[in-house]
């Protein structure tokens, strides 16, 4: 934390990395306390784990490749709690809760690591103090009270993005192109995660562009060209291998309601024409793994997540109503003086490059979450917040 230790306090001297740390550590044991309190309280899941959980299971019985070409998902999070499963099996239940349990653990822990990019970014936006204070609220929330306990891939989403955020707006301090690179590996793992995390590159580089517009922000493009570089092989050296593997920038269909999403897409997917789910062979699906201890079974023989949407005669139409949709889970999530809070917070923000690419990643995502509301008929608190 030496980069962020150049934060002068109100009064004017500078605060050590002694005192971060501190801040950090007290963070830590909230977070910690919050996601363990509810993992305890809640030992079922949200619906959409239970995907997230077998394709971590597949791994047990099927090669790499043809399980990532065999989900829909991002990879990250279900190799995570794989991974966990093999380390924490003596300790876990040998049955579906122990997978369950390892899921949980994975989300939850990633959920409290969060804190540490949180208070980073919110240090160089702002202040150690109002860093301090956001953090705890963000960690206090009932949504984000809760992602460990629903076991999806939300929190490392968060984990690795916020992580990139942190690491975009130290560069757009110093101008060091090791922040870049940082920039470049976080959003890569984040974008593991879930794919939404591309609209963070395209953010910083209309902030960049912004950035050497004005003559008082613009630094040397010597400097740029190399952080860039350094970002761009960063960002690639995590996605290439994922990309290449199942023939498409990103197996989720979501995206393709973004306007042009579908043509845009389409262009890098090497898979048309194929089978929708092949092996490396391009033959028969992956089989489900033949696993020993099952899942507990749902009600009835089999999930239908098709309840987690609205009926059709209540489902979103147009972009007005879907922008209202947006403000009301947005305020209802916030808990109202929270988000005016942040509304206040934004509008009053010193006018400098760290915030400017605060206010084009929320203008961003405010644009796409409306265009994905308005295509799907529906909207969740988990997307706004997340």
């Amino acid at each position: 934390f030496k980069a962020v230790s150049s934060h002068r306090t109100p009064k004017g001297s500078r605060m050590s990395d002694c005192n971060h740390w501190r801040r950090i550590g007290l963070l830590l044991i909230l977070a910690t306390l919050v996601q363990g309190w509810g993992i305890a309280r809640n030992t079922v899941p949200a619906q959409d784990a239970i995907n997230f959980i077998q394709f971590a299971r597949q791994l047990d019985h099927h090669s790499l490749v043809d399980t990532l070409r065999s989900n829909t998902q991002h990879p990250l999070y279900p190799l995570l709690v794989w991974l966990n499963h093999r380390l924490l099996g003596g300790v876990l239940e040998a049955d579906g809760i122990g997978w369950i349990r390892s899921a949980q653990f994975v989300a939850g822990l990633a959920a409290v690591l969060l804190v540490v990019p949180m208070y980073g970014a919110g240090v160089r936006l702002a202040n150690p103090l109002l860093a301090t204070g956001a953090t705890a609220l963000f960690s206090t929330l009932p949504f984000a009270a809760r992602v460990g306990a629903d076991a999806l891939s939300d929190s490392t989403y968060l984990l690795f993005m916020m992580l990139g955020f942190w690491t975009a707006t130290e560069f757009l301090v110093s101008h060091r192109a090791r922040w870049l690179t940082a920039t470049g590996l976080s959003i890569g793992l984040a974008y593991l995660a879930r794919p939404e995390a591309l609209f963070l590159p395209t953010a910083l580089a209309l902030t960049l562009i912004v950035v050497q517009w004005r003559r008082d922000w613009r630094m040397p493009w010597k400097r740029l060209g190399i952080g860039a570089a350094c970002g761009a092989a960063g960002l690639l050296l995590v996605v290439a291998p994922y990309a290449l593997s199942v023939g498409k920038l990103t197996p989720k269909g979501s995206l393709n309601l973004l306007p042009g999403g579908r043509t845009l897409f389409a262009k890098f997917d090497s898979t048309q024409g194929r089978p929708q789910t092949r092996t490396l062979s391009d033959g028969q699906a992956v089989a489900a793994p033949a696993a020993k201890t099952p899942l507990i079974p749902a009600p009835g023989g089999t999930l239908d997540f098709a309840r987690n949407h609205r009926p059709d005669h209540e489902r979103l139409v147009g972009h007005m109503a879907a922008f209202r949709e947006l403000v009301r889970e947005l305020v209802e999530g916030m808990h109202y003086l929270l988000g005016l809070l942040v509304l206040v917070g934004v509008c009053f923000a010193d006018r400098r490059p760290a915030n400017l690419l605060t206010s084009i990643l929320a203008m961003i995502f405010l644009i796409v979450l409306v265009q994905f509301a308005s295509k799907s008929g529906y909207i969740a608190s988990r997307h706004v917040i997340t």
